[in-house]
């Protein structure tokens, strides 16, 4: 009897667990892409894998949907200060993000590790932008282009909290 109960208990702790990492997030981020998928390559809890949500920044097709990013060495998005939108001449917004020390720090060395790769800003568990890296990035403040009026106030929303406090 009590066996069968220790074997239910690590069932449900399996069950309990498995969920739990499927719902995970990616912390909010600049991660290094290592590839790019028109379709979901499986499995579905494989927490590296992030959908590219391009009607964030930009509402024409793309051909991928789906990134797996490099999860270990990304560079959080903590914020020095709010970040601050700006509107263009095509009434769209830009959304400018100015990162801490210590995030600004590590986004150097990784794009000086990546020149010619890619990185994608993951917020809200999704990728939003993706970008080449043409040269290191040093002075840690980000641009996030051609933000629809309610995609930008959307990821304006989600990154007030990562101001540093």
């Amino acid at each position: 009897m009590s066996r069968r109960i220790f074997l239910l208990c690590v069932l449900g702790w399996l069950v309990i667990s498995a969920g739990a990492a499927q719902s995970t997030l990616l912390p909010d981020g600049v991660y290094v892409v290592k590839e790019v998928y028109r379709a979901h390559p499986g499995p579905d809890n494989d927490p590296a894998m992030v959908t590219y949500n391009y009607r964030i920044v930009d509402s024409t097709a793309q051909t991928y949907r789906y990134l797996r990013v490099e999860r270990r060495h990304f560079v959080p998005l903590q914020l020095d200060r709010a970040p601050e939108r700006v509107r263009q001449a095509d009434d769209r917004s830009h959304l400018f993000l100015t990162l801490d020390g210590k995030s600004r720090k590590r986004l150097k060395r990784l794009t000086r590790k990546h020149t010619g790769g890619r990185v994608a800003i993951v917020i809200g568990g999704e990728a939003v932008t993706m970008h080449k890296i043409r040269t290191p990035i040093t002075g840690g403040r980000l641009q996030i282009t051609r933000c629809t009026d309610d995609a930008c106030n959307y990821l304006f929303l989600e990154l007030r909290d990562n101001v540093r406090k």
